[in-house]
């Protein structure tokens, strides 16, 4: 069984857990002698025809870049969150597919984003800012059976907190925060943490 995450990913969290779970499975099963598992990481480009054909919108990897607003440096009209936005990092030059920007940091840069949008609407002046790396870590992520916790007071270096919990609480965590985050989409209660 060969596992990867798509072309152009940066958080490899999610392929991770897909991983981590399908081996637990396997094992779990008894099947894991005769399955083989396999991870193939991310190409270094992100593959989006749309955001290609904009002159001057990505960069050369197919990541918009953007200010601390995530308005699109060359399109203001544009707004860019998560995955596709390209973030401004000490050593981006040395990873091709950048940082980790899905989840808990998507949502940071979302509600950003939202509230300048509004704020554009109503013809009055953009005053959400947020840069990536001062925006807190939060990741809880599913390893099967067991699990591991990050938080930190901020994204990038240097932090003045940090810890990595790995534990089987971890997961039990996560499954509780996947059936909230269920629940509060079902609903409709988009303004609940």
């Amino acid at each position: 069984m060969v596992i990867g995450a798509v072309q152009g990913t940066d958080c490899f969290g999610a392929a991770y857990e897909f991983r981590f779970n399908t081996a637990y499975q396997l094992r779990k099963a008894g099947l894991n002698k005769r399955v083989p598992l396999t991870y193939v990481s991310a190409e270094p480009f992100l593959g989006r025809p749309v955001v290609a054909a904009a002159p001057g919108l990505a960069d050369a990897k197919g990541f918009v870049p953007v200010h601390d607003t995530y308005q699109a440096i060359t399109y203001p009209n544009i707004h860019t969150v998560g995955v596709a936005a390209a973030v401004t990092v000490p050593w981006t030059t040395a990873i091709p597919v950048g940082v980790s920007k899905t989840g808990f940091p998507t949502e940071v840069q979302a509600r950003v984003a939202a509230a300048n949008v509004a704020d554009r609407i109503r013809g009055e002046e953009q005053t959400r800012h947020q840069s990536f790396g001062d925006s807190p870590a939060v990741c809880v992520m599913d390893a099967g059976s067991n699990g591991v916790m990050i938080l930190a007071d901020r994204q990038l270096p240097p932090r003045k907190a940090g810890v990595l919990l790995p534990r089987p609480q971890a997961r039990v965590a996560k499954l509780a925060l996947e059936k909230y985050f269920l629940w509060k989409a079902r609903n409709g209660h988009v303004r609940l943490p």
